[in-house]
């Protein structure tokens, strides 16, 4: 680069405050770029030593910024944000907030996602909708989607908030510029996650993670704790005990290798996890596949500090990581930068940095008997240990060079700079012409708040749009005269009525869908309120992006005024899945294409709720995309008659199997929307880092 870059690294994982592989890959990164004259901002999340000066000098001169949902301001907007649902979505949400701050102060060259846990989900998605962050090249990270470490553990049961995650994953990877993977088979693997979802993937480049070798070295320089007794050689293992990791097929191998005969020791060193057999505890499936050996020939224990740990891989004759599949695990960085010899699976990364017989050895993944073969081979062979624990440690200081990997990401960052911002411009109301909007304001008895919902559509920053209120036959005389009342005020080119027999909210929407002009169509319920930059904000969006055929924004609730937020809600767009159990598609007051509407028959007028639930499906199937603002600028009403509160929660089920019926080739995957709904009726909760 010919000037130094201004860089945001986004991620809740960093070390030295959280020291998983993710955490462990930034830190390296953010001090690498730091090193060669960048100036590097890192947004995390607020770990508990987040103010330790040791920590943060640890950083190389990287800014730290924390995400914190709980205090980013008091605001209806930030207050929505504190008390949403789900802690994965509120810290994505801070962590746009606090990016969106930093590039108004002077805008990034580069930013960085991981795609794990998705906390760059809302950034992207603003900047596809609004043009937000135009002019830097934002980038998402591969480490390893949930989808595939939740496949690699045979996990499958699924519940709602782990399903929303996995799209929020798999949609980051499609909003980036450019997808950036340490190896070429997670970037293939993504690629092809992307493709089967019917979405095309963006560039993609590899570059592996940076590694200090020497600094490695010295912080992993203690003593190897207890071993096991005996004199056979040692074989560690270290990581989570996962079923992904393959450490039942080490346990499977280390049992057949001591039945032969084979002299030998093993440690394995990590974190239990429910990853056994139907989730069972790990550590104990391993204690019952070793049974008296455990203690002696072999020994299971929890974590170890780093430096005990450094000890314990120096002390190792063979360091065994025999993933199913893997992405590009620090562990293996590790070893190798302590010289160790290394037996590796050959599914995914790891096959990429250890050419087999030269670096070290892999063996054929997820095959124990290729495992066992392997490890007896090569703990008979004092030599060629030697040759290969050699060679490890010059591989990684040639593949991982820090000043290597950032003159790669200089390129990259050069490579897919845009020209320039994208700029929609808002033509200006149509003096002659149909408007561009047709708001459809459903009206049945509800005096008192209609008015309040008027207002806030005069108060719209944009006005090339269209209101078409129509009157569901009010029994009420008082409010059958309110539409005579808004035609005799206002301009009646733009405010028109509609009257009709009364027949149900799908009904009277459909009717006004009928009498609009425009091509841009809006339902309003009579009681809701709109901010004034809300029909603007969708138009640009759907001007942005041609492809969309809804358009929508958060919500928040309320029950009096709209600064009072007693809840928020925030839509993810069309999950084909996911819209078989739960309507997580949008709010009510979407803008959708006229012409898409009507490709779809319009409002099911059988309903007496969830009608926009049931449309969404309806475009969903055809293969029609919808996107979500990440702004509330929706206000909806919590009223206890209202149709969804007495209609929706009395007759669920009814309603729900009525909607199935009509869309049959919803799910995308069937088996999977069918475990999201078992898990869902049996209140099962999966993973509490996602609950609520």
């Amino acid at each position: 680069m010919n000037r130094p870059m201004r860089i945001c690294l986004v991620s809740r994982e960093i070390a030295p405050f959280w020291g998983a592989g993710i955490g462990v890959y930034v830190g390296e990164m953010a001090r690498a770029y730091a090193a060669a004259g960048h100036d590097v901002h890192v947004i995390t999340a607020p770990h508990a030593s987040i103010d330790n000066p040791q920590h943060k000098s640890a950083l190389g001169g990287a800014t730290l910024h924390v995400a914190d949902a709980a205090r980013l301001g008091n605001d209806p907007a930030s207050k929505a944000i504190a008390i949403s649902r789900y802690s994965f979505q509120a810290h994505a949400l801070a962590c746009h907030r606090v990016l969106k701050d930093l590039h108004a102060q002077e805008p990034f060259d580069y930013i960085e996602f991981p795609e794990y846990w998705a906390d760059g989900y809302f950034a992207l998605t603003d900047r596809h909708t609004t043009g937000a962050f135009d002019g830097a090249v934002m980038g998402v990270r591969l480490h390893t989607p949930t989808e595939l470490a939740r496949s690699l553990n045979g996990e499958d049961a699924i519940d709602v908030p782990t399903a929303l995650l996995e799209r929020m994953e798999l949609e980051s990877m499609r909003m980036a510029d450019v997808l950036v993977s340490p190896c070429q088979a997670l970037l293939q693997h993504a690629r092809t996650m992307l493709s089967e979802a019917g979405e095309r993937p963006p560039p993609g480049e590899v570059v592996p993670y940076p590694f200090d070798v020497d600094g490695t070295r010295k912080l992993m320089a203690g003593s190897p704790g207890e071993l096991p007794a005996g004199e056979g050689p040692l074989v560690v293992y270290f990581g989570r005990l996962e079923r992904r990791k393959g450490v039942d097929l080490l346990a499977q191998a280390a049992n057949e290798l001591l039945d032969r005969g084979v002299p030998m020791r093993l440690v394995m060193v990590g974190g239990d996890t429910k990853s056994g057999r139907f989730g069972r505890s790990m550590s104990n499936d391993l204690a019952s596949r070793f049974g008296e050996r455990l203690g002696r020939e072999i020994l299971v224990e929890g974590p170890r500090e780093r430096a005990a740990l450094g000890g314990l891989i120096r002390k190792a004759d063979v360091v065994c990581l025999p993933s199913r599949w893997e992405n590009f695990p620090n562990a293996l960085l590790e070893s190798m930068s302590l010289g160790s010899c290394c037996v590796v699976g050959d599914a995914g990364g790891m096959a990429e940095i250890i050419e087999d017989g030269v670096h070290g050895v892999t063996f054929a993944a997820d095959n124990a008997d290729a495992l066992t073969e392997k490890l007896s081979t090569v703990l008979t062979d004092a030599e060629a240990r030697k040759r290969y624990a050699s060679a490890a440690v010059e591989r990684i200081r040639e593949l991982c060079a820090p000043g290597a990997v950032v003159a790669r990401m200089e390129r990259l960052v050069k490579a897919h700079a845009p020209t320039r911002p994208s700029v929609v411009s808002m033509a200006s109301r149509s003096v002659s012409g149909p408007p561009r909007v047709s708001v459809i304001v459903p009206f049945y008895n509800l005096a008192e708040t209609l008015p309040e919902t008027m207002e806030s559509l005069r108060a719209q920053t944009f006005d090339d749009f269209e209101v078409v209120v129509v009157d569901d036959g009010s029994t009420q005389p008082a409010r059958r005269r309110m539409v005579d009342d808004l035609e005799r005020e206002l301009d009646g080119d733009r405010w028109r009525g509609v009257r009709k027999a009364n027949g149900g909210l799908g009904s009277a929407r459909n009717a006004g869908i009928e009498a609009a002009r425009a091509e841009l169509i809006l339902p309003l319920d009579a009681d809701d309120i709109l901010e004034p930059t809300y029909i603007e904000t969708l138009v640009r969006a759907m001007d942005r992006d041609p492809s969309l055929a809804a358009v929508s924004a958060f919500a928040r609730y309320f029950e009096t005024t709209p600064d009072q937020v007693v809840g928020c809600w925030m839509p993810l767009g069309f999950d084909r899945d996911l819209l078989c159990c739960e309507n997580w598609a949008a709010n009510a007051t979407a803008l959708m294409r006229k012409e898409v509407i009507l490709e779809c028959g319009g409002y099911d007028e059988q309903l007496t709720a969830y009608e926009d639930w049931d449309l969404y499906c309806g475009m969903a199937r055809r293969g029609y995309r919808c996107m979500i603002v990440p702004e509330c600028l929706f206000c909806y009403r919590l009223r206890p008659s209202s149709m969804l509160r007495t209609e929706g929660v009395q007759r669920r089920m009814a309603l729900r199997a009525y909607m199935l019926q009509r869309h049959p080739s919803l799910a995308r995957r069937p088996e999977r929307a069918l475990c999201i709904e078992i898990t869902k009726s049996e209140g099962y909760q999966l993973d509490q880092r996602v609950q609520e």
